[in-house]
């Protein structure tokens, strides 16, 4: 227990934070790890980078065998535990969804899990996964576009980023539906005097360890028309990671409503 103690509360030391995952409450101000940071750190190393023409099968296996050593700062590393933590805000546009049985005293809830691939290794819907973060949104300047009749419009361009963490060890967990998509549901009971706060207030903590391949892309594109002249670009940038904790807590006060583990 003490080894596991320790393990747990160097995974976050490089954000001058430490977690264990026998807390009964959330600490004010802890905002785990950062999924940028890691994600840029592993993207940008030669370890993962895919075998060349020119290099032997062997200096192919030991530049791989290298990536539990890939650094994300003091103490954190590839096979270190990771912390993350998404926040709903109360938003309607969440992935986290959750309805209050005032009669009951109940707050059911749901985790939206989302069919992602990974164009990298062309896999579709290579995993399920969650979000890891709000989504980004990026607006670029209009530009002009023209059909082939010569119909011209101002076409309105952006960009979605979606910030996902691939569960490999879905398999796991018992897995249900919110409106025909697959879930990870929850019911807690909660009492009146709390229920208003504790929904508006509704966040999710993710624990675990990065796995092969480590990270994954997806990217679409909605292209403009005429009669709906938006130019989208949607990116997804994913972990893929065994999740050995999912806890449902209340941002504001610390409280942790559920911890969500693996089957055993």
């Amino acid at each position: 227990m003490k080894i596991l103690f320790l393990i747990l509360v160097l995974s976050c030391a490089a954000f001058g934070q430490s977690f264990s995952t026998d807390w009964q409450k959330v600490p004010a101000g802890f905002t785990g790890n950062d999924f940028n940071k890691i994600y840029d750190a592993l993207k940008k190393t030669p370890v993962l980078q895919p075998k060349g023409e020119f290099e032997t099968t062997a200096d192919y296996q030991k530049r791989t065998g290298d990536v539990p050593k890939i650094s994300f700062g003091e103490n954190l590393n590839a096979s270190s535990n990771l912390v993350f933590i998404y926040k709903t805000g109360g938003s309607y546009t969440t992935s986290v969804k959750s309805k209050y049985d005032a009669d009951k005293e109940i707050l059911e809830g749901s985790i939206e899990l989302k069919r992602v691939s990974d164009i990298k290794n062309r896999k579709t819907n290579a995993y399920l996964a969650v979000d890891a973060a709000p989504l980004k949104y990026t607006k670029f300047d209009p530009y002009e576009g023209q059909n082939g009749y010569g119909t011209k419009v101002t076409i309105e361009k952006s960009m979605m980023t979606y910030y996902n963490l691939a569960i490999a060890n879905i398999d796991s967990y018992s897995v249900g539906k919110e409106s025909y998509s697959p879930a990870l549901k929850f019911s807690v009971p909660l009492p009146l005097a709390k229920a208003k706060e504790t929904k508006e207030n509704l966040s999710v903590l993710y624990v675990g360890k990065l796995v092969q391949p480590l990270l994954a892309s997806d990217a679409d594109r909605l292209k403009p028309t005429i009669d709906k002249p938006r130019d989208v670009t949607v990116g997804t940038d994913i972990l893929v990671m065994n999740i050995n904790e999912i806890w449902v807590f209340n941002d504001l006060t610390g409280e942790i409503l559920t911890k969500i583990k693996p089957k055993k």
